[in-house]
């Protein structure tokens, strides 16, 4: 496990950790430039500050030796590049991506937050971004329940309601969303509110209590506690990072 600092061609800084299998790199994007090289056998790209929340909303995944462009929309911006080896893949067939923006956000809070941070938490975060193949043969309809959960993410929608939207027995929503997911449908709309807190606590300049109301919670309270509970750190530790 290492963490250098140091100048290179394409931002002011980047922050290297390295892991077993995989390697982390969190990269200011300050300088006008025209390409990010890649250096993993599979990478993922997930801009954290900056950008546009569209942009920042999904990760982008590129296979070794691709580069990405870097454009007008992405300079300033601070991106997380997770660069996997060939032999971290092995075994696995695809990425969760349920929760893949989720999972990369929490690493950068970890390793931005925590100048001791988890190893044994990141590489089990990493190592956990993959499904096996008895998750991938997802149902059409779990596919627009969660297009209508991250569409909807700021209402409370009943059970009943999804159930109507898509014809499908509220039963069979509950148990095969929790089987092929693992979580309730209750705890996803939690972490989505969590993310939509996290990525406002990193791009605006908006009070807690302000992102507290805009993203659905009871009171700025009830949003401590939960992106405590799924982050690791508190809305203040990670507004921070902004200072």
């Amino acid at each position: 496990m290492s963490e250098n600092l140091r100048k290179n061609q394409y931002s002011n800084t980047s922050r290297n950790f390295s892991f077993d299998g995989f390697n982390i790199r969190i990269v200011e994007l300050t300088r006008g430039i025209s390409e990010l090289s890649l250096r993993g056998s599979l990478n993922i790209l997930s801009i954290v500050q900056g950008g546009s929340f569209e942009q920042r909303k999904i990760p982008t995944v590129l296979n070794g030796g691709d580069s990405i462009n870097i454009n007008e929309n992405t300079l300033s911006s601070t991106i997380l590049v997770l660069e996997l080896n060939q032999n971290i893949l092995e075994g696995h067939l695809e990425l969760n991506q349920l929760e893949l923006s989720f999972d990369l956000l929490k690493v950068y809070c970890e390793l931005v937050l925590n100048p001791g941070f988890n190893h044994s938490l990141i590489e089990k975060i990493v190592r956990g971004l993959f499904v096996s193949v008895r998750h991938t043969n997802e149902k059409k309809w779990l596919v627009e329940l969660i297009e209508i959960l991250n569409g909807r993410w700021d209402e409370f929608p009943s059970l009943i309601d999804l159930a109507s939207d898509l014809d499908v027995h509220p039963v069979t929503i509950s148990k095969y969303f929790a089987r092929i997911c693992g979580m309730t449908i209750s705890e996803y709309m939690r972490k989505i509110k969590v993310r939509r807190a996290v990525d406002m606590l990193l791009n605006s300049s908006e009070t807690l209590v302000s992102i507290a109301f805009t993203c659905g919670f009871s009171d700025q309270s009830h949003m401590n506690r939960l992106v405590k509970r799924y982050i690791g750190h508190t809305p203040g530790a990670i507004r921070s990072t902004l200072s």
